[in-house]
């Protein structure tokens, strides 16, 4: 959970998936939708996945205790060569260097390092150094106040060097280039991507939602119809491809305020159209519910799909009303 996402984020969710999940076996035991759901929210879901599957693999592998080694650790699904070294150090007392990012901003400043930080001699010269300042003992204790430094003093932006105990041992601090290092390669400006969110709503307010491929971004949540938007989408356009893409008839399209949301890639601008449920039979390989406003809660969504889930009104749409306006009862089908 801590990869990629502060502490102070991580804290209440860290303990609602331990009180739920409190071993490795009941983790490896749980169905993936489980685990997705306890997660909801911290974002970055395939670490969620990797962590299911490294309770499986530790299970399988080691008879559900975990190793020691940082070589075995990183064997473990999602388990690179730093989050390794905190484990065996954290855990386990093993001399074994961690390099997150916090790490890499102090070590930086400490040796007055100008060179891009994702250079990968750069990334060789961090990892050196990190494994041989590492004492004899009390390891565990050195690595998370390293940690603890470069999150509260040696910070990104105006760094407290007064307050800094290794200030002396600072080449970037007496150079007085600590507030312009570490430097990185240009970034890109992200792409930005538009898509419909189509909240398809038939008799009694139930809605349709799909399940998402359990590979690649945002894999196994839950979500609702997309199809791509631009600035020349017509209502009578979407409403076509969503019936060539997901093979369902809608009618009454009603645009709603848009949502923006930044991936860690790209930037998405969402358009959530508002649709009656026509016809259509859903069927293959994507997985639909159609499910009551109560019964959302019980589906993992990411962010976006909550907040734009979040803005429904309470809607009671009459199913023989819709039915005899398009003359289309007998293609009615229920799912």
């Amino acid at each position: 959970m801590l990869q990629q996402t502060q502490v102070a984020t991580v804290l209440p969710y860290y303990q609602r998936f331990v009180k739920a999940l409190p071993t490795v076996e009941t983790l490896a035991d749980a169905p993936l939708q489980r685990v997705l759901k306890l997660w909801e929210g911290l974002g970055y879901y395939a670490r969620a996945r990797n962590l299911h599957r490294a309770a499986q693999q530790i299970i399988k592998r080691w008879n559900g205790k975990l190793p020691s080694d940082p070589a075995q650790l990183q064997t473990l699904s999602g388990v690179g060569r730093s989050t390794a070294g905190a484990i065996a150090s954290l855990a386990f007392g093993k001399r074994a260097p961690i390099l997150d990012g916090n790490l890499r901003r102090l070590f930086t400043r400490i040796l007055a390092i100008e060179s891009p930080l994702d250079s990968p001699s750069v990334q060789q010269q961090l990892w050196a150094f990190s494994e041989r300042i590492l004492p004899r003992e009390e390891v565990a204790r050195f690595n998370q106040a390293l940690m603890d430094l470069g999150a509260t003093i040696c910070t990104p932006r105006q760094p407290d060097c007064l307050l800094c105990p290794v200030r002396d041992l600072c080449r970037a601090f007496h150079l007085g280039i600590q507030g312009i290092i570490p430097t990185g390669t240009h970034r890109k400006e992200l792409p930005h991507r538009h898509m419909v969110v189509a909240i398809i709503l038939r008799d009694g307010g139930r809605l349709l939602i799909k399940k998402r491929a359990e590979e690649g971004l945002l894999g196994g949540l839950w979500g609702l119809p997309e199809v791509p938007f631009s600035n020349r989408s017509s209502h009578p356009q979407i409403k076509q491809e969503l019936l060539d893409l997901w093979g369902v008839g809608v009618n009454n399209i009603q645009s709603l305020e848009s949502l923006d949301h930044t991936f860690t890639h790209f930037r998405m601008t969402y358009h959530p159209m508002l649709c009656h449920y026509v016809s259509g039979m859903l069927g293959g390989a994507v997985v639909f519910r159609w499910v009551s406003p109560q019964e959302l809660s019980e589906f993992p969504f990411s962010s976006a799909m909550r907040k734009i889930l979040a803005r429904l009104p309470s809607f009671e749409i009459s199913y023989q009303e819709l039915a005899e306006q398009h003359s289309l009862a007998a293609e009615y089908t229920m799912i």
